[in-house]
């Protein structure tokens, strides 16, 4: 599965990672720096284990724990409704 960003959510990088805002629910929301990289990952064209393996080599871990960390966040930032599947 691919996941994509909404286009309208708007995302301000900040030192500690972004803070993204959603225009139609009115909120924002506190992303660190690792969430912020799998939020520029969210694109439409890079699928979930692709997302996995580029945090793992960037953070030093484990593919299967990247991956983990990875749906985590993807299933909180779909709950919000902030991305969609393709």
């Amino acid at each position: 599965m691919i996941p994509e960003k909404r286009d309208d959510v708007i995302c301000r990088e900040e030192e500690f990672g972004a803070i993204i805002f959603d225009p139609s629910a009115g909120r924002m929301h506190k992303l660190n720096t690792e969430g912020h990289d799998i939020w520029n990952l969210c694109d439409g064209k890079t699928d979930v284990d692709t997302i996995a393996k580029k945090m793992a080599e960037k953070e030093g871990e484990d593919v299967e724990e990247a991956k983990s960390a990875v749906e985590a966040f993807l299933k909180d930032m779909e709950e919000r409704n902030l991305i969609r599947w393709h």
